[in-house]
């Protein structure tokens, strides 16, 4: 039985990359997959992909620096189904205001 089965993974940076194959593994693995980065061509393409292969795929919109952009990219994950894993292959500071967290000052992050 799959655990998985009926959950949502959201996946930052999932354009391109690292941040696509994550997305297509978590796609394999059963859950249904939130494609998010800024570039919306990057990211209709994965989905676009993903669907095709008949999984449960949306891509959304979004700057991980912007608390307006994460909050809708809450909102839309949530339509897709509860959220059991959440990716940011981008960078380490993707995911601070995913988790809440004070982000660092610039140039705090990696390069």
């Amino acid at each position: 039985m799959n655990t998985l089965a009926g959950r949502v993974a959201v996946v930052t940076g999932a354009g391109r990359g690292i941040g696509a194959a994550t997305a297509r593994a978590l796609a394999d693995a059963g859950l249904g997959v939130v494609v998010a980065a800024r570039s919306r061509d990057q990211i209709e393409r994965q989905t676009a992909e993903l669907v095709a292969m008949g999984r449960q795929a949306r891509a959304v919109v979004c700057d991980v620096t912007s608390e307006a952009s994460v909050e809708n990219l809450s909102r839309e994950a949530a339509e897709l189904g509860p959220v059991a894993v959440l990716a940011t292959p981008a960078s380490p500071p993707a995911g601070m205001l995913l988790l809440n967290a004070d982000p660092p000052a610039p140039g705090g992050g990696l390069d």
